[in-house]
Parts: C-alpha cells; structure tokens; sequence
C-alpha cells in the first residue's frame, strides 16, 4: 500500500494486489484442482422421473462418461446385456412395474457379477429394506444430490476396488470341505468353515451382514442343510447359496429347484462346477 499526500490537493492511497494470471481467483482455482475427475466409462442410469434422470445424465456427460438410461426394471436389463461394457449401474430404489432398484441390482449383478451398483433413494424407509443395510458390493447416495455430489460418489464407486467374496462352507466330510475350500481360495474368495448345523448357525448369527454366498451339505450330523438355507434366508434373504445334494435327496432338489437366490449342485462335483453355480447366482470369484 502506498500514500500520497499533498498540501491542497488531498491524499491518494494505492493499494497494490499480487498478480495472477488466471481468470479465477486463487480459492476458486484450488478448488477446481481438488474436484474429484470424471471418466470415460459406460454408466447406465435408472429413475422413473424424467426430470431428474435428464438431470444425472447430464451431469455424467459433462463429465465424459458415456451414459445409457432408463426408466425402469424391464428397459435396464435390456440396456446391460445389450452393452456388455457398462462399468456401473445407477439406479432409483423405487421403480415401476413391480421391480424395484435393489431387485433390479441384484438380477443384474447375477447376470454380470463385476458390475459396479450405485443405489439412489429420497425414502429412508426404502434403504432400510433387507435388514437395515446395503447388500455387498453396493453402495447409496440419498436423493436429493448436487452435481459435486454424484461427481464424487460415481468415481469414488468406480474406482474402488472389489473385496474378496465371504464364503460360508458347511460340510462334515473334512476331506470334502478340504476340496471346497481350495478351489474358493483359489477363486479368491475369503472363507468361513462350520462342519455342523448349529456351529454354522453360529458363525452365520456373527457375519451375515457381510456374507456373499453358503455352500450347505444337506446331510449333516445335527441337522438337515435344507432347514439351515430356510435359516439363513429367514435373515437374509438375498444370501446367494448352493445346496449340495446326493443321490436320495430328490425332495430337498425339488422344493428348492425354482427358488429364488440357491442353486442345486449334485455330489460329487469339481471346482469348475462349484464356481460357475456361484456365479450364476451373481457371486463374484477373483479367478
């Protein structure tokens, strides 16, 4: 700052500022620096309200994405097995026709298991369906949100990376467990062991929020692994199980052969078997 002053002329003060070449002042270019960065990837959008389905399209074009949308269950999965390079789905909890966005989630994760789900919602109620939390894998941004905030949410989402899926393995015979065990290990699966009905009960009532799938052995000493999935599915519902069969359990097959979330898998089988049963279910395998 300068001052000058002269008898009968009065006072000039300069104040002299630091020059910038930018257009922006220098808060505002340190916050343009720190915003999370956009991408290239497919991203399909899902909500039944126009306006606000233009509104994230918009925002994610903006941002270099290549963007797919719908407005409901039916058109989505139509969108994801016609675009097998769609990264994430973005997708309203509540949708028309009677498919929800965590039903739609869940179908199209079973029908593409590395697919990235961002779930969206303005009802809290609608979140807290399936037992007050989110399944694995999926994540939520509540409604309503700022450009900044799906910006971040979509990257940060995308760029996380997959953790092990949590396995439960239940199966008395130590040399079959054995055999299980090591083709998930070898899939990259994270693993838990029971070789009764009640210890898995046990280990079930301490992780089944963050369980991905079971393998159950119908016949136990303890218990019947057709009653062990009714178990599980009475908590968890959503729980990706495959029920492991012998040559007399025709009954147990078929009340369980259309039943939503288990798929039936005959003794003996091979690691090739067991994987491509979990992934049929939507069970994500590392390998």
């Amino acid at each position: 700052m300068v001052i000058e002053s002269q008898p009968g002329q009065g006072t000039v003060v300069t104040l002299l500022m630091p020059r910038t070449h930018s257009a922006e002042p220098p808060e505002a270019v340190a916050l343009m620096t720190e915003r999370p960065a956009g991408g290239s990837e497919a991203v399909l959008v899902v909500d039944d309200e126009d306006q606000v389905r233009s509104y994230s399209v918009d925002a994610l074009r903006e941002l270099g994405y290549r963007v797919l949308h719908a407005s409901d269950a039916g058109s989505a999965l139509n969108a994801l097995d016609a675009n097998p390079d769609i990264r994430l789905l973005f997708t309203d909890i509540g949708l028309p026709g009677g498919v929800n966005g965590r039903q739609l989630a869940v179908e199209a994760r079973r029908r593409r298991p590395d697919l990235k789900v961002l779930l969206t919602s303005g009802y809290a109620a609608e979140v807290l369906l399936g037992g007050g939390r989110l399944e694995p894998g999926m994540q939520l941004l509540p409604k309503p949100f700022s450009h900044g905030d799906l910006r971040a949410k979509i990257r940060g989402v995308l760029d996380a990376p997959h953790r092990p899926s949590r396995i439960l393995v239940v199966e008395d015979d130590p040399m079959v467990r054995m055999t299980i065990v090591e083709a998930l290990a070898d899939a990259g699966c994270w693993i838990e062991e029971a070789a009764t009905a009640s210890e898995a009960l046990i280990k079930f009532d301490a992780d089944y929020a963050e369980l991905d799938a079971a393998i159950v052995d119908i016949g136990l000493p303890d218990g019947r692994g057709d009653g062990l999935v009714d178990a599980f599915h009475a908590v968890r519902p959503d729980l990706a199980i495959v029920l492991a069969t012998g040559y007399g359990d025709a009954p147990a097959k078929e009340s369980f052969q259309h039943g939503a979330h288990v798929a039936i898998l005959d003794k003996p089988f091979e690691g090739t078997a067991l994987r491509a049963a979990l992934l049929s279910l939507g069970v994500l395998l590392g390998s």
